[in-house]
């Protein structure tokens, strides 16, 4: 039988274990947070290992479609790289229209002006279309040796726009409203 002062003992040293693993507890997060590779959403949901060993992971679309991740990660780059940016073509055009000097009813010319006939430029076209049809930046193309990076959401659009052999580069994207990378539904 125990006494009422062991029963008080034994309690004392049960309460002194769980402090003292509640400290433990609470320093193992101290110092975790004050690591600068550590935070919390990495110890929730760590990131997925490779199924081959020795390979390294490649992640897919979830794995950057997420509002925690940089734009300039090292894994958006490389997924956006392999994924979504298809290099200038080699080929000759491929244009409906050749002949056609003025696609984007003058606004090129009118730009072209502003710019002073700048040559070997760099543009972005957005809503790129099939790369022909009021295109914006086929005159800077052409004429005046202009590299750039065309931007078509649209699929169909974008088949057309790879069927025309634009000297740019083109993504199947649509950009983004926020500051990270997002798949818009």
């Amino acid at each position: 039988m125990i006494s009422i002062n062991g029963t008080k003992n034994i309690m004392a040293r049960m309460r002194n274990l769980i402090y003292l693993g509640i400290a433990l507890v609470l320093v193992f997060f101290m110092v975790a947070f004050s690591s600068e590779s550590f935070s919390l959403n990495n110890l929730l949901h760590p990131a997925p290992r490779s199924p081959v060993i020795g390979k390294p992971y490649v992640p897919v679309i979830k794995d950057i479609n997420r509002n925690d991740i940089s734009p300039d990660d090292p894994n958006v780059i490389r997924v956006l790289r392999e994924k979504f940016l298809k290099p200038p073509s080699k080929l000759p055009y491929n244009l409906s229209h050749p002949e056609d000097e003025n696609p984007s009813m003058g606004q090129a010319q009118r730009i072209d002006f502003i710019l002073r006939e700048k040559r070997k430029g760099f543009y972005i076209e957005c809503g790129a279309l099939d790369g022909e049809v009021r295109s914006n930046t086929l005159f800077f193309e052409k004429e005046r040796e202009w590299q750039g990076l065309l931007i078509e959401a649209d699929p169909k659009n974008f088949e057309q726009l790879v069927y025309k052999r634009r000297k740019a580069y083109i993504s199947p994207a649509c950009l983004s409203p926020t500051s990270y990378p997002s798949s818009v539904c």
